[in-house]
């Protein structure tokens, strides 16, 4: 028959998988199941006791993992059982899949083909079925139950691990302490015997001393000196160069202004060009109106004295009356 059962637990889908996985951890949550050992090919070999209706039957089995894909979070496995007292047989082939949830938990979808034989024949698939339902409930509150100690173990353990450390680490700053304020008087020592030594040194080599600062008094003005010398080469070099680039600049204001002269007289040349030419073109106006003024009182005059003596209209050569 075939059987499927779906439960949710409030835990990720890789702390499942590895729960599924660990047969110490898992098997304990079973109802009724045993953990016997564990072969070093990895076969379970667990005790159940099942209780169908109003009979109980123990049996003795091993499980096998045969299929295990790690980043689909599914599992096959295979397991086979025998009554201890009696003659009943069951075989199962589980398929498991791990599904995440919306919550961020996991749903565990499980197909079981299971085969009876022996007295759990008998019942019937309905009842196998309630009873595969109400493990499934069980198995998946004890799992999760285990999920949650796990967690709150492991809470704890990093908790401990983290006081530890602060208490390692503040031993230490304390012994660091310690170790600096002995290196500070250690120090303070070494710098007061050294003083001390240095006030005797100076006791008893006075004479040297003044001899010895005399000598260290002209040292330092020879090198004063010399300083005031070598700044004063620096001075006569810089202002050399910064005379040298007046100069240059001297001569390109010189030439500009050179340029400029040019310019303006180029421009009085052509102011004085167009004055002349304005002059010029003035007096052609004037010429010119004169000579028609002179031209129609001629005219005039002529049209009169022949109109008083009736010479008449007379063309002349050019076309002209």
């Amino acid at each position: 028959m075939e059987l499927k059962n779906t439960f949710e637990v409030a835990a990720t889908r890789k702390s499942s998988w590895d729960f599924l996985l660990d047969p110490e951890r898992v098997t304990p949550c079973i109802p009724g199941a045993e953990l016997v050992k564990i072969d070093d090919d990895g076969t379970w070999h667990v005790k159940a006791k099942v209780k169908l209706g109003p009979v109980t039957m123990n049996y003795k089995g091993k499980v096998n993992i045969v299929e295990k894909d790690e980043g689909a979070f599914g599992v096959v496995m295979k397991g086979s059982g025998t009554e201890t007292k009696g003659k009943g047989t069951v075989k199962a082939d589980i398929v498991s899949e791990l599904h995440e949830t919306d919550g961020g938990g996991t749903r565990a979808e499980i197909t079981s083909t299971v085969k009876i034989a022996g007295k759990a024949a008998q019942f019937g698939r309905g009842m196998i079925g309630d009873v595969a339902g109400r493990f499934t409930q069980e198995f998946a509150e004890a799992m999760e139950h285990a999920l949650a100690e796990d967690a709150s173990s492991e809470a704890a353990e990093a908790a401990e691990k983290a006081a530890e450390a602060a208490k390692k680490a503040a031993d230490e700053a304390k012994k660091a302490l310690e170790q600096q304020k002995r290196e500070e008087a250690e120090a303070e020592a070494a710098e007061k015997e050294a003083e001390a030594k240095a006030a005797k040194a100076s006791e008893a080599k006075a004479p040297a001393k003044d001899a010895a600062a005399k000598s260290e008094v002209n040292d330092e003005t020879l090198t004063e000196l010399r300083d005031l010398l070598e700044r004063g080469e620096k001075a006569a070099k810089k202002a050399e160069s910064a005379a040298r680039r007046a100069e240059a600049e001297a001569k390109r204001a010189e030439a500009e202004a050179a340029r400029a002269d040019a310019a303006c007289k180029r421009a009085e040349a052509a102011a004085k060009k167009m004055e002349l030419l304005a002059k010029e073109r003035k007096e052609t106006k004037e010429v010119s109106g004169f000579g028609i003024a002179f031209w129609a009182i001629g005219r005039a005059i002529s049209r009169f004295f022949r109109g008083i003596f009736g010479g008449g209209d007379k063309e002349l050569p050019d076309g002209r009356k």
